[in-house]
């Protein structure tokens, strides 16, 4: 092989490699350069927002402390019972409590199924049947509405038990309420 040739031929095979090196590899390692650009904007951005969150965090503190105070300050107002069971059990007492003291019987508590919640919070949704008369049926609303506990009678249907009854004798009414309270459940951790 004559020089002119080995000269052509180490001509060729550089061509060759400069080709495969701009083909193939340059494009490769650019890829690799942009994506490493895209992770380094990413790393940068999520130091950013933990700073941000490292500043603010006694702020975060601070609504942390107010709300755990609003909470306490609701505590006296929810139902006793980290459960429905006892919960449903708290609202059965408190409301035998209050029909007693106003000449009022209370007949049946029922749980009605209610998915209400908010965090901890449940709803619990029970229909009441209670005997009395006028005036018992009103103080009892009456109590219900001042109440300690945040309960709250959304329906309320009466019958009288004898529409015929004597004049001079006290109606019977048979009324139907449904009430609604709330309670605070157990976290996994308490349980």
């Amino acid at each position: 092989m004559s020089p002119r040739d080995r000269h052509a031929l180490g001509l060729g095979l550089g061509i060759v490699l400069a080709a495969v090196v701009l083909l193939r590899l340059l494009p490769a390692l650019t890829r690799q350069v942009i994506e490493l650009r895209g992770r380094a904007v990413l790393a940068e951005r999520l130091v950013q927002e933990t700073e941000a969150a490292i500043a603010a965090l006694p702020a975060l503190e601070d609504s942390a402390r107010s709300l755990t105070r609003a909470v306490v300050a609701l505590a006296p107002r929810l139902l006793a019972g980290p459960v429905e069971p006892a919960a449903l059990s708290d609202l059965s007492g408190q409301l035998t409590t209050i029909a007693t003291r106003h000449h009022a019987r209370v007949l049946r508590v029922a749980p009605v199924a209610d998915s209400t919640a908010a965090g901890r919070l449940r709803r619990l949704s029970a229909t009441v049947t209670l005997e009395t008369d006028f005036r018992g049926l009103a103080a009892c609303l009456a109590a219900l509405a001042r109440g300690e506990a945040t309960l709250v009678a959304e329906a309320v249907s009466v019958s009288a038990a004898d529409p015929l009854a004597l004049e001079g004798t006290p109606e019977l009414l048979t009324v139907e309420l449904r009430i609604r309270g709330w309670y605070l459940t157990l976290t996994r951790e308490e349980s």
